[in-house]
């Protein structure tokens, strides 16, 4: 479902949609429930060292179920979308202020 949204969200660009590599998720998941922790790329193994991480925290409240029936981590990824420059394809960090 979250896959599903998001590429949603990058048709809305003309981007192409992003396809699930089975074997990387599950191998990124069981590194993130050990670490529970954004991880050190030099510290993964080959071939995730050059993955991307997102980490959503939902609000104080939201059930689980939420997070993953309602694409909450998608909807919050898109809104930040006016910190990315579509022509270089680089993001911007966050800023404190947000």
């Amino acid at each position: 479902m979250a896959l599903k949204a998001h590429n949603g969200k990058r048709t809305d660009h003309c981007a192409t949609d992003y396809t699930l590599d089975d074997t990387m998720a599950k191998a990124m998941q069981s590194m993130l429930n050990a670490e529970q922790t954004p991880t050190d790329p030099a510290g993964r193994p080959e071939p995730y060292r050059e993955c991307l991480e997102n980490f959503y925290t939902a609000p104080a409240g939201t059930s689980k179920n939420d997070v993953r029936d309602k694409n909450l981590a998608t909807d919050y990824w898109y809104a930040m979308k006016n910190r990315y420059n579509f022509q270089t394809g680089i993001g911007s960090p966050k800023n404190e202020a947000d």
